[in-house]
This record gives structure tokens, C-alpha cells and sequence, in this order.
């Protein structure tokens, strides 16, 4: 690999490999996770740049909106902004009552100049966000990308990038305040350098990946890194793995006989193969030189990790390879991470824990296990400060973490008291500017374990949410609680991090109150908001919500009560779901189904996997599945079917009749499978 000290900036890196190998494959795209879509070698990749880039230079310094499904297409505009300093901002695709609040939110935030995507994705949005969108944001120009000629890469003209913004980052949800991360070009070559020391990949390692492209894990750590260093990306959309895990295990097995292969991806991707995989199949994997299993972008599980392993070991993988990792987009992406083969489980008391200690213990019964997410990177600074006194915490000590170093992003877009906030700290001794993370861990022998966040956003899936904004669709979705004393969290489960409401009852409500219509109610707002699936919800008594003496709710103390059971409960409802699904297996074969049979297997289904009694007109959202557990439901009927469904029109379909007719329509004809990026990680 090139040293990335020999680059400034990604496009930079990108120009070198044009010139100094320009038939290697930097770009390699599965759109069904199957069959190569597209390829780029590092020459075609970088006039496609330059030729995109002539056509946005009149743009320099401005803010563009990229709406791309997955694929190579939306890495073509961002590098493309990135080549003519047009500061990039990605956003998912608008659809139909889904992600348009947000889009509109973000425009509102950045004002952007103009709107990048490919001609078949303007005709699908344009017209669906005139009726959201201010008679400015109509005005702004559209830029179909793929539309552009490749002859227009000699008219490019390099600019100076020094100093510059590279792109926006959006971390919040869909309908809270957008913040906006400003990551520069030196803060990503920082981070890549430091990536490159910590992970100390073999030569020609190249990355195999599902991850959304809209996120910082998945574009920096998936698509960005291999590329500064002159590897390569071998990419399918989330979609493709959701459906199917095989599909990357299978992609990682045929790449791996040419080079080492390294792989990012949050905790449950590595517990859904576990699950998902059969036993019969591993005999059909060779994954030795799978060098690189990087987990990182949700809390770390121990039992997960070890399951892995112990399965996967039989095709090969060695154990070294698992690499837990710490990061966030304000830091661009990493933080700490395990050198090879060092990663690490450690128990700790629960007394000590509970008082804000981490001492190591061995009596299983009395301790609680984590994962250390490694050791901090050099040369970034690494402090676990008290979040009230700003003291320096020893180690073993529980804090706040705070980092310093040339990674940290330059604070949020058009924010500056939250940017001071969160970027500007100083400890009680003078050491400063750090950026607080908001993550609660503590330092033990020099590796880092995290126990929680102390407030904000919630990591489901890999993917980040704000509590405000699903206390705000509580509220919204059942009038009988008191808006303002919701509180959302999460737990650990079989699951992973489930999601958990606690929300008071209001005074005049609750010699009525009903728990389980509120829990259904609760379900389907929250599942059809934000694409997660409530675990639990808590009803309490009026006014014994814990609230600060500004009348903040203290969440952490919540959900210490909700695990103590020391809630003043008035009413409680549990999600029923089985933790291991039953297939979707009828007796009838498809071709010989009636609408009845089908309703009656479907109803069948969900009654046994999801414990709810559903009929013909039975809101699909009233299920509260997340978008990972309707990719399992889509697996199951295209197996079944052997038809290849349209995720874009079944994310569309309200009711169980509405499945039921797409099912029997697509008996009389065939549909193309849409590649669409999803909720959940996602």
C-alpha cells in the first residue's frame, strides 16, 4: 500500500493510482449480491471524477445534496464534489411518507446550491418533493450525473483543497434537529493514516462490504480507506445481505483467493450469520485469508463475538482476525481499535460498576462481562473526564470519553453553541479542546470498555436515533401519556439493543388507561417512523418520572430503575416475538395457493413468530417490524415463491391483503428486483 503520508487529500490518492496502476479494479459493485454489476479500475474511476467534476466546479465552496440509491453512481458524485471542492452532503432517497421530513430538514440546515442523482432518480423524486420542499428549494438545480460525458474529464482543472470542507455527515433523526458534521479533507487523511498504523493490514488487503453508503462506517471505513491505500472495494447494497447473509460470506470466499480480505460491520450482522448460516454449509468456505473482522458502530457482544468463532472456525477463520473498534463520525471514523490478535473480554463487579468503578472480578455470578474496544490511536489524545466536574478520571474509573487530535471534525454545520459545546472542552487542569463524546467508559490496563451513554442518540442496528425524536412519535401516537415524561433507551437482548419506552400516564387518563392498546399504539408509530421494533414499554404514575432540577429527564437513571424493577408501574407491555423465527413454510406450494391459503399461512406466520392476531385489513406497521426483520419476511417468500420481489413496492403496501395481492399478482409475472438502501443498521 502507498503511505498515505505521500497524500493531502483523497483525490490526490486517487490521481496517483490513475497514474500508477491504472488497470487495478478500485471499485467492484454486486447490485444483487450475486452478480458484478459494475467495475472500475483506478483510471476509469478517476476521469469518470474529473468528467463530473468539470460540471460542478461552478459549485466550489458550495453545499450539494447527492440523492443516490447504493451504488457506484453515488460514489462517482461524492468523489466527484470531493475533486472540484464542492462540499458534499448525502441523503437517502425520498419516499413516499418516508425520509422526506428529514431530507426537507437537512436542506433547511445547509442550504444547499444544487441537487446531485442520476437521471431515473430525479424523475422518481423530483415530482414527490415539490410538495414538501420551499418555492426556493423547487428553484434549485438538478444535476443527473450519469448523464455526463467522459470526454468532459480533460476539461477539469484541479483546485487547491487545502483547508477545505470535504462533506456534511447528518447524524440525527428524521425528525429532530439535523446536525450537520464538518469533516475536512485533513481530517480524513488523519484518520486514514491512523487507521493504517492501527489495523496493520497485509499488502493488497481489499474490503468486502453491505453497509449503507450514506453512513460514515460504510463510506469512510468501506470505500474511502481501501482507496486511499491503492486496494479495492467489493460492494453489495444492504438489501442483498439483510435477505440473504450468505451472499457476503459467499463474495468473501471468492475474493479471498486472490488477496486478504477485511470486512466492517456492526455486532448483529455478525450475530445474523450466526444464525442464519447452516452448519452443512461451512464446509463450502475457505476463509483463511479473511485477515480483518472489524465490529464496531453498536455495543460490543461477548457471546456474540465467541459464536462466531467457535462456528466459523471450522471454514477457516482464525480468531486474530476479530478486531472491536471504537468511533464516531465527529472523530470522522476511529477512535481505538485492538491490534491483531489482542482483543479482549474482561468481568467486572456489578457492586463496583453500579458505584461508577470497573474492577475485575471472577465470580461469574456477581460480575458483568464487556468487550474492549481496543487501545487509542496514535497520535490522538484520549482522556475519561468527569461530564460535571471536568476532572480527569484514574484509571478504572467510569467517565466521559474525550478526544483530541487532527481527525476531530471542525464541529456541526451552522451550529455554533452546539459546536462549542461538544468541540470545545477543557478539563478542570487546562487540557484542551476535546471533543465529548457523550460514551461513558473507563480505562483498564490501557484498553477501553465501554458501558453506555451518558445522554442522546441511541445505536440500534448500527444506525443512530435520537430519543427526542421517538419520545416525540410516542406522544404523537397515544394522547393518554404525558408528552413531556417519555423516556426512550436501550437494553441489552438476545436481540441486541432493544428499544424500551417508559412514559408517564396523565392524571385524568388513568383509571382508563388500557397497556396493551397503548403498547400496540406505541408499536406501530414507532416501527413506521423509524423503522425500529419496541421491545418493552413501561407506564408509570403521573409525575415519578426522574427530571432534573430544570426539569430534564434523566434517562440514565430510568433505565437503571427499568433494570431494577424500581418503577412506580401502573401498567406494563412486552413485545412477544420469538427469539428464533419459524420459516414461512405452508403446505400448499405457491402455484396452488388461493388468496384464503395465503392470507390464512401469512396470518399463521406472524402468529407464531410475532404473537399477534392479524386479518385481511390488519395494518402492516401495527407488526412494528424494523426493516431487518421485513428482509427476513421478504427471504422467506422469495424462497418460497422462487419470485424475485420489488422491495420498493412492498415497503409501499399498508395491509396484509395488499401482501396477499402482490404475492398472487407476481404469479403472472416476473419483477425486476430494486436495489434500495434501508432502515435498521440502516
Amino acid at each position: 500500500m502507498s503511505s498515505p503520508t505521500a497524500f493531502n487529500t483523497l483525490p490526490d490518492a486517487l490521481r496517483h493510482h490513475a497514474d500508477s496502476q491504472p488497470e487495478k479494479l478500485a471499485l467492484r459493485y454486486f447490485a444483487d449480491g450475486e452478480v458484478l454489476d459494475s467495475a472500475l479500475n483506478y483510471r476509469d474511476l478517476d476521469r469518470q471524477c474529473r468528467a463530473i467534476a468539470a460540471e460542478l466546479i461552478a459549485f466550489k465552496g458550495e453545499r450539494a445534496i447527492l440523492i443516490y440509491q447504493p451504488g457506484v453512481e453515488f460514489l462517482l458524485s461524492f468523489f466527484a464534489c470531493l475533486y472540484a471542492g464542492v462540499i458534499a452532503v448525502p441523503a437517502y432517497p425520498p419516499k413516499r411518507n418516508h425520509h422526506t421530513d428529514r431530507l426537507v430538514s437537512i436542506l433547511d440546515d445547509c442550504s444547499p446550491k444544487v441537487i446531485l442523482t442520476t437521471d431515473q432518480q430525479m424523475s422518481q423524486s423530483r415530482t414527490l418533493c415539490e410538495d414538501y420542499f420551499s418555492k426556493e428549494q423547487n428553484a434549485l438545480p438538478w444535476v443527473a450525473t450519469d448523464s455526463v460525458g467522459i470526454d468532459n474529464s480533460d476539461d477539469f482543472v484541479a483546485v487547491d483543497l487545502a483547508d477545505q470542507l470535504a462533506f456534511l455527515q447528518y447524524t440525527s433523526g428524521s425528525t429532530g434537529n439535523p446536525k450537520g458534521v464538518m469533516v475536512s479533507h485533513a481530517n480524513l487523511v488523519a484518520n486514514f493514516t491512523m487507521a493504517e498504523s492501527a489495523y496493520e493490514l497485509p499488502d493488497n488487503t481489499h474490503c468486502v462490504s453491505w453497509l449503507p453508503l450514506f453512513h460514515d462506517m460504510g463510506l469512510i471505513g468501506a470505500v474511502m480507506m481501501p482507496l486511499f491505500w491503492g486496494t479495492g472495494a467489493i460492494l453489495m447494497p444492504p438489501n442483498s445481505f439483510l435477505q440473504k447473509p450468505r451472499r457476503l460470506l459467499n463474495l468473501i470466499n471468492e475474493f479471498a483467493k486472490e488477496f486478504p480480505i477485511g470486512v466492517t460491520q456492526p455486532n448483529f450482522a455478525y450475530q445474523l450469520l450466526v444464525d442464519q448460516i447452516s452448519d452443512d454449509a461451512l464446509a463450502d468456505f475457505d476463509f483463511k485469508n479473511w485477515v480483518f473482522a472489524m465490529s464496531g458502530a453498536e455495543f460490543i457482544q461477548a457471546d456474540t463475538l465467541s459464536a462466531f468463532i467457535q462456528k466459523f472456525s471450522v471454514s477457516g477463520f482464525d480468531p486474530k482476525a476479530i478486531r472491536p473498534a471504537y468511533g464516531m463520525a465527529e472523530c470522522t471514523l476511529l477512535s481505538t481499535c485492538n491490534h491483531y490478535g489482542s482483543y479482549q473480554v474482561q468481568a467486572f463487579d456489578k457492586n463496583a460498576l453500579a458505584s461508577g468503578k470497573l474492577t475485575v472480578s471472577s465470580q461469574a455470578v456477581l460480575s458483568q462481562s464487556f468487550v474492549s474496544v481496543g487501545q487509542s490511536i496514535a497520535p490522538q489524545t484520549l482522556r475519561i473526564v468527569d461530564p460535571v466536574s471536568m476532572a480527569i478520571k484514574p484509571a478504572g474509573e467510569i467517565g466521559e470519553i474525550w478526544l483530541k487530535g487532527n481527525h476531530i471534525a471542525g464541529g456541526y454545520w451552522n451550529k455554533p453553541e452546539e459546536s462549542r459545546e461538544a468541540f470545545d472542552a477543557k478539563t478542570t487542569c487546562g487540557q484542551g479542546p476535546f471533543l465529548r463524546t457523550g460514551d461513558l467508559a473507563a480505562l483498564v490496563d490501557d484498553e477501553l470498555y465501554m458501558v453506555g451513554r451518558m445522554k442522546d442518540m441511541l445505536i440500534i442496528r448500527g444506525k443512530n436515533h435520537y430519543p427526542q425524536d421517538i419520545e416525540l412519535t410516542a406522544a404523537k401516537a397515544c394522547t393518554q401519556l404525558v408528552r413531556d415524561s417519555i423516556a426512550a433507551f436501550t437494553v441489552q437482548s438476545a436481540q441486541g439493543e432493544s428499544l424500551v419506552i417508559v412514559a408517564e400516564i396523565a392524571r385524568t387518563e388513568r383509571k382508563h388507561f388500557n397497556a396493551q392498546l397503548a403498547g400496540a399504539q406505541l408499536l406501530e408509530a414507532i416501527s413506521e417512523a423509524h423503522g425500529i421494533r419496541l421491545q418493552s414499554a413501561r407506564f408509570i404514575r403521573f409525575a415519578s418520572m426522574p427530571k432534573t432540577s430544570s426539569g430534564k429527564i434523566q434517562h440514565f437513571l430510568v433505565k437503571q430503575q427499568y433494570l431494577n424493577e424500581g418503577l412506580t408501574l401502573q401498567g406494563e407491555w412486552d413485545n412477544l416475538q420469538v427469539q428464533k423465527l419459524s420459516p414461512f413454510a405452508p403446505a400448499q406450494t405457491y402455484a396452488d395457493m388461493s388468496a384464503d391459503q395465503l392470507l390464512e399461512a401469512l396470518v399463521h406466520y406472524f402468529q407464531i413468530n410475532y404473537g399477534v392476531e392479524l386479518v385481511a385489513q390488519s395494518r402492516l406497521e401495527s407488526l412494528g417490524l424494523d426493516s431487518v426483520q421485513w428482509l427476513g419476511l421478504f427471504a422467506e417468500l422469495e424462497s418460497w415463491s422462487k419470485k424475485t420481489l420489488d422491495a420498493t413496492k412492498i415497503w409501499q403496501l399498508e395491509t396484509l391483503e395488499q401482501l396477499v395481492d402482490y404475492l398472487l399478482l407476481l404469479k403472472e409475472q416476473s419483477t425486476d428486483n430494486q436495489s434500495e438502501e434501508v432502515e435498521g443498521f440502516l
